[in-house]
């Protein structure tokens, strides 16, 4: 009897630093996949290892009667040593660092008997994405701010092997540049970069800002850039970012000051966005069309956190229509356990080719008599429903604020229909009502729609049917047709919107039988859907958390499985 594997983000001792995951793998069946945040409630988790999560897995394992031989890691200390720049001498001399970590991984899981491998980080992402590919022959991109060594890479996918092809070493890093832009206008790096994103379309070309980027940038035929000169000054040791350097040197160049998080955005501050914004996604198009000319793929599949930029993707997508371009939804460095979990599998079994990732909702599940228990011990007021699609959808077309939660959360960052809070897509005014009231966030970020699989063609320009982009994970041009219909799920400046499409046939029956509801009562066959969390915080995991969430927000509702719970207690 085989045993499972257990792939993890490790987050400690430099073996990767933000968002500790764990993906726990039978054979080609993905069994549990969740980060650490869900359990201990810190968003990103930097640099704490997922023994919550592992403690979980363990459980799971035990309850299928199967060990845990195998743990996996998307990262590679042997290579890693070389960040450091240290002399050659004490390279030779050192001691074997894969031997060292393994020992501290065993330690760290209570796992001691399981063989620990190790991975390249961007083949972990590359493996990741992989498992998306529907063709014999394929191209995975990566882009991040480092690796152990690399920034960007390109792969090639046969058969399910993976073969480096190119990549981009440290410090030309383009996620590192983003990171530093997203301080220098006063967001976080490593969490806010959606901000910048979400900003760019406000804004212009500047003149002035496009002079200082040309230093950088190529911006002739081909868009090469070189970050190295800008990047370089601000690393510490082992090639972590000082944001606080990377900040100043953007002073020095642009003659600009810095944005401070409490002060107003200017046009420029959204022109700089533009432009910023701009540069990295004809960089990134001009480097995945170099070798997608050499490698002739028939489908690009991509991951790294670069790649959370759903902008960046509509903009990717609409420029190689005639290929199949797929961008992994657990794009950021919680996906490289599941990537790794994979590489790991199939060293065991040559040939057992891809495994497929169908769905998302992979973490924790709860049945029907926790939920009703931890209802009563809440001492909340509720009631079991006969038909909970169709009194959701009535809520929603009455204007009401939902949060929803339904069966296991789900991977990522991404709210699916399993932990979001939901209303309906229009008017404009209710995307207000939620970023101010419940969500606690700025006005002009726009939220992501759920939508029918089957009007999605009708809805979204340039969608196709069998490019299904079921994850929020690019941006789409809407037709004008519908704007009246969805205005509070569209980015206002550039009437584009980030879809879920939600398939008849795919595994959340429920959610895609409230949306038809819903379609029935108001004629719009979708509805807002954002993550079931407040700013800051990680998305909501456990029945506990969504009653005080619906305790503590102004919201209307909680649906949790069969239940009903009302903010004022009536029903």
């Amino acid at each position: 009897m085989d045993g499972l594997v257990l792939g993890i983000n490790p987050c400690v001792a430099g073996m990767n630093f933000h968002d500790p995951s764990v993906c726990l793998l039978d054979s080609d069946r993905i069994v549990y996949a969740i980060e650490e945040e869900r359990f201990n409630r810190i968003r990103h988790s930097s640099g704490i290892f997922p023994s919550l999560a592992v403690e979980e897995c363990k459980r799971l394992a035990k309850s299928l009667n199967r060990p845990i031989t195998d743990i996996a890691v998307g990262y590679d200390p042997d290579i890693s040593i070389h960040r450091n720049a240290i002399l050659s001498s004490y390279v030779a001399s050192h001691i074997n660092e894969r031997a060292k970590m393994a020992l501290l991984i065993k330690k760290e899981s209570g796992i001691l008997n399981a063989r620990v491998s190790f991975y390249p980080h961007h083949k972990a992402h590359a493996a990741s994405a992989a498992n998306l590919i529907v063709s014999k022959h394929a191209m995975c991109v990566v882009f991040d701010g480092t690796g152990e060594l690399s920034a960007a890479s390109i792969w090639e996918v046969k058969n399910g092997d993976i073969k480096l092809i190119d990549s981009v070493d440290m410090p030309n890093s383009l996620g590192y540049f983003y990171a530093a832009a997203t301080a220098y206008l006063g967001f976080h790096p490593w969490g806010e970069e959606g901000k910048l994103m979400a900003l760019a379309p406000y804004g212009n070309p500047d003149q002035g800002i496009i002079k200082h980027l040309a230093s950088i940038f190529n911006m002739g035929k081909d868009w090469t850039y070189s970050l190295s000169s800008i990047i370089s000054p601000c690393l510490h040791e082992g090639y972590a970012l000082n944001i606080e350097m990377a900040i100043k040197e953007f002073e020095q160049i642009f003659s600009h000051p810095r944005r401070e998080s409490d002060s107003p955005l200017l046009p420029w501050h959204e022109s700089f966005a533009y432009c910023i914004q701009d540069c990295v996604e004809k960089s990134v198009l001009s480097y995945i069309d170099k070798w997608q000319k050499v490698i002739k793929p028939d489908q690009i599949c991509c991951a790294g956190g670069l790649f959370m930029n759903c902008k960046m993707n509509g903009f990717l997508r609409q420029n190689f229509p005639h290929l199949n371009f797929v961008v992994q939804p657990v794009a950021g460095d919680a996906g490289t356990a599941l990537g790794a979990a994979i590489l790991c599998e199939h060293d065991k079994n040559k040939g057992r080719g891809v495994i497929k990732l169908n769905e998302l909702s992979l973490g924790k599940e709860y049945t029907d008599e926790q939920i009703e228990a931890t209802l009563q011990a809440c001492e909340v007021k509720y009631y079991k429903s006969e038909n909970i699609p169709l009194e959701c959808a009535e809520f929603l077309h009455q204007g009401k604020i939902v949060a929803w939660f339904q069966g296991k959360n789900e991977l990522g960052s991404r709210a699916l229909g399993h932990r979001s809070i939901l209303s309906a897509p229009f008017p404009h005014s209710i995307s207000d009502v939620i970023n101010n009231r419940v969500k606690h966030r700025e006005k002009w970020r726009p939220f992501a729609c759920s939508l029918l699989e089957e009007f999605a063609d009708d809805v979204l320009i340039g969608y196709k049917k069998n490019l299904r982009p079921a994850y929020m994970i690019e941006a789409f041009p809407v037709f004008q047709k519908w704007y009246s219909k969805m205005d509070a799920v569209m980015h206002m400046a550039d009437m584009t919107t980030r879809p879920q499409v939600v398939c008849k046939d795919g595994p959340n029956h429920l959610y895609y039988e409230m949306i038809q509801c819903y379609y029935k009562l108001s004629g719009s066959p979708m509805i807002l859907n954002t993550s079931l969390n407040d700013k800051g915080q990680p998305i909501i995991q456990s029945p506990e958390e969504a009653i005080e969430f619906l305790q503590s927000h102004d919201i209307d509702y909680l649906i949790i499985h069969q239940f009903i719970v009302s903010k004022y207690g009536n029903g």
